[in-house]
C-alpha cells in the first residue's frame, strides 16, 4: 500500500471475498479487472528504478481516477493492478468504462523530464457467470488478460 496508497493483494483479498458474500446475498453481479502493464520493463531499463516506481504511482491515480468510489482498485504487485466494479448490470456501461482506463493508462506520463508510456492488458471475469469464488474469478480474469497478451498485447478481453 505505501508506493501508490492502493490496497495490497492480502488486502484485495479480503475486499473480493466480501463484495462475493454480499453480491451472493443481493443477487447482484460485479466484474472483476485484471490489469497487466505492457511495456513496463522497458522504463526501468530506459530510465530507472526511480521512473517505475513513479510510472506505477501515476497509474493507480488513474484507476483511481477513472472508477467510483464503491469500486475497489488494488496492486497485486510487479506492474499488475486488479479493480472490482460493483453492480455492473449494465455491460455497455461497464465496457466504456473499461475502454476509459485502457486509454487513460497510454497516455503520456511526463516522469523525470521524460515522455513515459505503457500499455495495458486488461482480462475481465464477472460474478457469478465466471466463478463464484475469489480464486476462481481472479484466475479467469487473469487467463482472460494473457488471451490479449497472446494477440499482441494492449487490449481487454472478457472471459468466455
Amino acid at each position: 500500500m505505501k508506493l501508490t496508497g492502493l490496497p495490497n493483494r492480502r488486502l484485495f483479498f479480503e475486499v473480493l471475498q466480501r463484495m462475493i458474500l454480499e453480491h451472493e446475498r443481493d443477487q447482484n453481479k460485479f466484474m472483476l479487472l485484471f490489469i497487466d502493464l505492457d511495456g513496463f520493463k522497458e522504463i526501468n531499463d530506459q530510465y530507472g528504478h526511480e521512473a517505475e516506481d513513479e510510472v506505477l504511482v501515476t497509474v493507480a491515480n488513474r484507476l483511481s481516477d477513472d472508477v467510483r468510489k464503491s469500486d475497489t482498485v488494488a496492486r497485486m504487485g510487479g506492474d499488475e493492478f486488479t479493480i472490482i466494479l460493483r453492480n455492473t448490470e449494465d455491460k455497455q456501461a461497464v465496457t466504456d468504462l473499461i475502454q476509459k482506463i485502457h486509454r487513460n493508462i497510454q497516455e503520456v506520463m511526463h516522469i523525470k523530464g521524460n515522455a513515459c508510456y505503457v500499455n495495458s492488458s486488461i482480462g475481465v471475469t464477472t460474478y457469478p457467470e465466471n466463478g463464484t469464488d475469489s480464486e476462481t474469478l481472479l484466475r479467469n480474469a487473469d487467463s482472460a488478460m494473457y488471451e490479449v497478451k497472446r494477440n499482441g498485447k494492449g487490449g481487454y478481453d472478457f472471459f468466455q
